[in-house]
């Protein structure tokens, strides 16, 4: 029954498209809420089979492979929401494709560029998955670099990731995501930024903000996946060495949507020695973590690689 009702909609919506009552963007919302639709069992007792089934219920944790020690505090599970907060030219969108990169290996991972050039992204990842230097893309020093320039862009292809361009509202990512998904992987989704996403009519830019991050997180449930969203902090943190959670740019409900925040930063005592320097260390702060621990994490950012690496500290 239901199936036929679904069925009879949409011809009912087809209709309309075809003669312009309705245009593409209002056809795939609907269809996406159609979809939606099922039949629920509305017993609310609790039973025996409900409790055991409930109580001994466990998400599935996201593995990562070079950062070990970020996966041991976060404790990141599948269908969460991750935000990363950074200020203007720190590193998020960097941050964000070494996450791809390293999570790409078990995952299958979407990237929504809201942002940048796309000939931009694939460089750096580039010079992230080959570890070496992004000039040598261009202008390879040795015939090794050459070589690793070569197997970068082949791991790339291999790994079957999604850079979508310039799609800056709330539906486009849900559609962008339904049409891609697959089935047999749990998906993670990146989102950069989350500032540049787009809802429709005149609202203020904190209540914006406030649709944006609770959809956010029920596309997630809707579409079984993990997403991951860079957000820039607002400009109090400029001259703060230490950022606070307070300081997500309109925050509205960004921090509640969020089950874990991340916060990148300069590490104050390596700032001191070296202001310009192209290796800088950076402390990744969780900040907000409902599963997991609260732990400030230092990682080397290479620059001219746009890679971020963990530090190891011995004894600590």
């Amino acid at each position: 029954v239901l199936k036929d009702y679904k069925v009879n909609i949409i011809e009912q919506l087809n209709k309309k498209l075809i003669n312009k009552e309705i245009d593409i963007n209002e056809l795939a919302e609907k269809v996406n809420k159609i979809n939606a639709l099922k039949i629920e069992n509305n017993d609310d007792l609790i039973t025996l089979e409900k409790l055991n089934s409930e109580i001994y219920s466990s998400k599935t944790k996201i593995q990562f492979n070079r950062f070990k020690i970020l996966e041991g505090y976060l404790n990141l599970y599948q269908n969460d929401l991750l935000i990363i907060g950074a200020s203007t030219g720190v590193g998020k969108s960097a941050l964000l494709l070494n996450l791809m990169e390293d999570l790409s290996n078990n995952y299958q991972c979407m990237y929504f560029n809201l942002e940048m050039a796309q000939s931009v992204l694939m460089r750096r990842l580039i010079g992230i998955f080959g570890n070496v230097p992004i000039k040598a893309i261009d202008t390879p020093e040795t015939d090794y670099q050459k070589n690793i320039v070569i197997k970068a862009k082949n791991e790339i292809a291999n790994r079957k990731l999604f850079l979508i361009n310039r799609k800056n509202t709330l539906q486009d990512i849900r559609v962008g995501i339904a049409q891609n998904k697959e089935k047999n992987k749990h998906t993670i989704v990146f989102i950069d930024h989350i500032g540049l996403l787009k809802v429709k009519g005149a609202r203020s830019l904190y209540e914006q903000t406030t649709e944006i991050a609770k959809e956010i997180r029920q596309i997630s449930l809707d579409l079984d996946c993990t997403i991951i969203c860079a957000s820039q902090l607002n400009r109090n943190s400029y001259n703060e060495d230490l950022p606070t959670l307070n300081m997500l740019k309109d925050s509205g409900e960004i921090e509640n949507s969020a089950r874990k925040v991340l916060l990148l930063y300069r590490n104050p005592e390596d700032k001191k020695k070296d202001k310009d320097t192209l290796n800088p260390i950076m402390n990744i702060e969780i900040a907000k973590n409902d599963d997991g621990m609260y732990k400030t994490i230092k990682m080397k950012y290479e620059k001219i690689k746009q890679r971020f690496d963990e530090v190891i500290e011995y004894g600590k």
